[in-house]
């Protein structure tokens, strides 16, 4: 099944990768713009979400182009094969800290997965499509690390900026946790996944 580029497809929120960078330059940031998309699952770039890929001029996953457009646009294929629409943002906030996200929309979700009333609903039973996707994820930040090193990546619904390294580095992981988090220390990422199955969105 290819990936849609309909409306309702963005609809219902999104499922995320979302990888803090303190005080990053824009060749660092640029570099892991091109390592997430370079990706294997991955297929990009492009400017529209109304339009189907194959209807559009593919674009190179480029800092400026993501800038001036919002959001990068793509295809990605899942864990089980089936591929959906996704895409990348920028966040750039005022201390100079930058949040770079990768998401798969839940309406694009919706069409291969039964995700039911999530994140509204406290169904253990989401964790059945939940888990290999947020270890997908994982996957994806592992591979943008080898390439430019992160301080934070947060793993699960809508969960860029829930929390920052300098946060964690005045506690610690959560040994509860219904987000996953690859944290950086010492040079080495380590991905702590989700256990706590009831909806990210609730996270502490």
């Amino acid at each position: 099944m290819a990936a849609s580029f309909t409306e309702e497809t963005w609809t219902g929120g999104f499922y995320e990768l979302a990888l803090e960078y303190e005080h990053a330059s824009r060749e660092i940031l640029e570099a892991a713009l091109k390592a997430m998309w370079n990706f294997p699952d991955l297929r990009g770039c492009y400017l529209r979400p109304d339009e189907s890929p194959s209807r559009q001029t593919r674009v190179a996953p480029d800092l400026a182009a993501l800038e001036s457009n919002g959001q990068l646009y793509g295809a990605a294929r899942l864990p089980g094969g089936a591929e959906v629409a996704c895409g990348a943002f920028l966040v750039q906030e005022e201390d100079d800290n930058a949040w770079l996200g990768f998401y798969v929309p839940l309406g694009a979700l919706a069409k291969v997965f039964n995700v039911g009333a999530y994140p509204f609903d406290n169904d253990p039973a989401s964790q059945e499509w939940r888990e290999p996707l947020e270890d997908w994820l994982a996957r994806i930040g592992q591979a943008v690390f080898t390439n430019a090193p992160f301080s934070l990546g947060l793993v699960g619904f809508e969960v860029s900026g829930t929390t920052s390294a300098r946060q964690l580095a005045l506690s610690e992981v959560p040994a509860k946790r219904s987000i996953g988090y690859l944290h950086a220390t010492a040079k080495k990422l380590n991905w702590y996944p989700t256990n706590q199955w009831q909806p990210s969105c609730l996270a502490s």
